[in-house]
């Protein structure tokens, strides 16, 4: 039963970071661009890519304070 929790937390844990990973890239492709934007002083595109930055960081940290099914099988492991 350990065992199976473990390996589905495991499995779990590899989503966890390929997804974090991917969002990484997609944030550092959003600050590039806006900085080429800055550079090109196309205001109208700097103040979307912003507000598109901003939604993106509140997804993530609505979805980070959700309780996983990974981290809820830890806690009814040791139980």
């Amino acid at each position: 039963m350990i065992a199976a929790a473990k390996h589905k937390a495991s499995r779990g844990s590899q989503h966890f970071r390929a997804k974090a990973t991917n969002r990484v890239d997609d944030l550092q492709g959003m600050v590039s661009e806006l900085q080429q934007a800055r550079r090109q002083n196309r205001l109208k595109d700097v103040a979307l890519l912003e507000e598109q930055m901003h939604q993106m960081l509140r997804e993530w940290k609505a979805e980070l304070r959700e309780a996983s099914p990974a981290s809820s099988l830890l806690v009814m492991s040791f139980f």
